[in-house]
């Protein structure tokens, strides 16, 4: 077995730090456009902020009203094939109990179906409460279901969606 000895690394760019292929140091994400930051899945919209063209993303609970959203975070990004997917954490609370509880997020379509989906799903009472989900592909909502009246909902997954949110850049 052969091995390779450097005795030293020589900054190729003149910049005074360690050398890259052919003196080209990366890029970092900061020097992003917003677009390009979206499609590669570094810019994280909040819940109420507004984003692209006066939108915001923002959640409801359809047949519960929505009192308190702790936390609402949204990464959408493209995949090399030109699918769009979104990452997401909810935290929210509803004015009453509830064992089951359907999630609209604004704008994001395409839920369902065949499409690959994983999120996970917690009820708070008292204490964690057992939770299921689906995904409705005609409402485009989330489903969640407790084994237990809950006001306290929390969400998170990385879900196919049909298309870029009209929040997103």
């Amino acid at each position: 077995m052969s091995s390779l000895k450097v005795d030293s690394i020589t900054d190729t760019a003149g910049s005074g730090s360690p050398a890259f292929p052919n003196g080209i140091a990366p890029t970092l994400p900061t020097a992003m456009s917003n677009a390009a930051a979206t499609a590669l899945g570094y810019k994280v919209y909040v819940h109420g902020t507004t984003y692209n063209g006066g939108n915001a993303p923002t959640i409801s609970f359809s047949g519960l009203t929505l009192s308190v959203v702790d936390h609402s975070a949204f990464v959408p990004y493209q995949t090399q094939g030109g699918t769009w997917r979104l990452r997401f954490n909810i935290i929210a609370s509803t004015t009453s109990n509830a064992t089951t509880g359907n999630i609209l997020i604004n704008s994001v379509t395409g839920l369902g179906g065949s499409k690959a989906q994983t999120f996970s799903t917690m009820a708070i009472g008292s204490s964690p409460y057992l939770c299921a989900g689906q995904f409705d592909a005609t409402s485009h909502q989330f489903q969640v279901y407790a084994n237990s009246s809950s006001g306290s909902w929390r969400i998170a997954g990385d879900v196919e969606i049909g298309a870029k949110p009209n929040w997103a850049y």
